[in-house]
C-alpha cells in the first residue's frame, strides 16, 4: 500500500505537535514522576514492616537537610524507647564537627509548630518519619520528590518533598523544591 503526500504530511504534522508538546510542557517526565511515587508507595509498606521487624527502640544517628529547607536540621540525634531524649546540633559542613547539646525546650521552632515536620527534632524518631511519608503519600503524593530506604533495616535514609514541575520550556524547573533530609550514621544502641 502506497503512502499519499497528504498522509505524510498529517504524520509529520503529528510529530511535529507531539514534539512541541513536549518541548514546550514535558509530560514524559511528569510519567516518570507518578511512576517514581507509585514506586514509593509499594516501597513504603516493606520497608516500614522491615523496620519494625528489626525490634529497634533505641539508636542514634545523624541528620541533615536541604539547604533550601524552611528549617535546616543538623544534628547527631538520640532516640530511647522510641523518643528523643537528646540533640547535638553538628556542623556537617566542617571536616570534624563538634557537637553541641541543645536543651529540650529549644527542639522546635515555635513560629512552625507542627507546620513544618523539620521544624521540631521531637519529630525526629523513625516510626514518626514514616507516619510523615504515609501523610505526605496520602494528602499530596505528587510533592514527593524522592525516598530512599535503608537496606538494612528499611528506615528512610533520604526524603525531599516540594512541587513537581515538568522540565518544559513553559513548566521550568524552579518548583522542584523546598525540603529534604538525609539520615546517616545510624546506630542501634543495645
Amino acid at each position: 500500500m502506497k503512502m499519499s503526500s497528504k498522509h505524510i504530511f498529517l504524520g509529520i504534522v503529528f510529530l511535529a505537535f507531539l514534539v512541541m508538546l513536549q518541548l514546550l510542557y514535558d509530560p514524559i517526565s511528569l510519567a516518570e514522576h507518578r511512576v517514581d511515587v507509585w514506586r514509593i508507595q509499594l516501597q513504603l509498606p516493606k520497608a516500614r514492616a522491615q523496620w519494625k521487624a528489626a525490634g529497634i527502640t533505641s539508636y542514634s544517628f545523624s541528620i541533615r537537610s536541604d539547604e533550601r529547607s524552611i528549617c535546616k536540621p543538623s544534628a547527631r540525634v538520640t532516640v530511647e524507647g522510641g523518643e528523643v531524649v537528646m540533640v547535638e546540633l553538628m556542623d556537617f559542613t566542617v571536616e570534624n564537627p563538634v557537637p553541641r547539646s541543645l536543651p529540650p525546650d529549644r527542639w522546635f521552632d515555635p513560629d512552625w509548630g507542627d507546620e513544618a515536620f523539620l521544624c521540631d527534632y521531637r519529630h525526629f524518631n523513625m516510626d514518626r518519619i514514616f507516619t510523615m511519608l504515609e501523610g505526605m503519600l496520602t494528602r499530596t503524593p505528587n510533592a514527593v520528590l524522592k525516598v530512599e530506604f535503608d537496606p538494612q533495616y528499611g528506615f528512610i535514609t533520604h526524603y525531599a518533598d516540594g512541587f513537581f514541575f515538568g522540565r518544559g520550556l513553559l513548566t521550568p524547573k524552579v518548583g522542584d523544591c523546598c525540603s529534604g533530609f538525609w539520615v546517616e550514621d545510624f546506630q542501634a544502641q543495645p
